[in-house]
């Protein structure tokens, strides 16, 4: 893949995520269709939205390889391969809400590198953009549609994110999940992670709080991690993520000064470098990672998460 293609995907991939993503407007059949031996679901659209992306893709970069969530396997041969969730969040787009998304990014297996991420929330119009292609520099924007009424068209306003610099637990937004078809192998995770949302005392108004518990009761870990870059979110700590869970809003916070740490190695999380660890995933990699506005919310969590009754 030439230099002059690897230019190409930042302004032409937005493009293509923001129309195949199209499908996620049209009315949903409810027809839900069981995957890894029933462990798991997925819908048409979800196929019809990778199957799209994917043929656009190869099209648009030949020799490039795609790896999908729901069918598409890379070529282990590849220097470049495409990472695809279609619908990051189903359960949310089938029940008609809206924090689900798109994600795609580009991995160069040879450099151990993601040169490129985009997230897209179809209903909402926001598009969350990290490019890594120019001169080693990431760029990361936020683009919000807004309705420019006297054209009938589509306007995009663009601004760079900006994390919260909060430090008072009072106002923690923070998520903690771990897939459940995993967790049963790890007792006393669950408890841990349930340890993070209990009260305690704060001396300097002697109430209690607790930090609040925005886990969705399903959704977009990708929106997530860009909305944390973006100030709207505090935190995420997320076991058993596959590589489409991560590959960009992962780096995209890392990229807006979150402090990031991750493992593939075991429950406790140790600080690999993330980018490396998502270049490096096949389909069955599981990776955990934590994610934090700043300094202050990962003192916070770890010290909750590591507090006895």
């Amino acid at each position: 893949m030439k230099m002059v293609d690897l230019l190409k995907v930042s302004y032409l991939v937005p493009e293509i995520q923001r129309q195949v993503s199209r499908h996620h407007l049209n009315v949903f059949d409810g027809s839900f269709v069981l995957k890894n031996g029933g462990k798991d679901y997925t819908t048409d659209v979800d196929r019809i939205v990778e199957q799209e992306l994917s043929s656009r893709l190869h099209e648009e970069f030949p020799g490039t390889a795609v790896l999908g969530e729901e069918e598409t396997s890379a070529d282990e041969n590849s220097r470049f391969m495409w990472v695809i969730d279609p619908t990051d969040g189903t359960a949310v787009f089938a029940t008609g809400g809206e924090y689900f998304s798109s994600s795609i990014a580009l991995i160069d297996r040879e450099n151990g590198t993601v040169p490129f991420g985009s997230v897209y929330q179809p209903r909402r119009g926001r598009q969350f953009i990290r490019n890594n292609l120019y001169c080693g520099a990431p760029d990361i924007c936020v683009r919000l549609r807004i309705q420019v009424l006297s054209e009938y068209q589509d306007d995009f306003v663009v601004f760079r994110p900006e994390r919260s610099q909060s430090s008072s637990m009072t106002d923690m937004l923070v998520c903690a999940v771990a897939t459940s078809k995993y967790l049963p192998q790890h007792p006393g995770l669950k408890e841990k992670l349930d340890r993070l949302f209990r009260k305690e005392r704060v001396p300097i108004i002697d109430r209690e709080y607790g930090m609040i518990n925005a886990k969705p009761a399903s959704g977009s870990s990708a929106l997530y991690l860009c909305d944390t870059a973006s100030g709207n979110r505090h935190g995420a700590i997320l076991y058993f993520q596959k590589a489409w869970d991560l590959a960009v809003g992962a780096l995209f916070a890392r990229d807006a000064g979150c402090v990031v740490t991750c493992s593939t190695k075991g429950i406790e999380l140790e600080g690999e470098d993330i980018e490396k660890v998502i270049a490096g995933c096949s389909r069955n990699t599981l990776v955990n990672c934590a994610v934090y506005a700043n300094q202050d919310v990962k003192n916070t969590v770890e010290r909750m998460m590591n507090t006895n009754f």
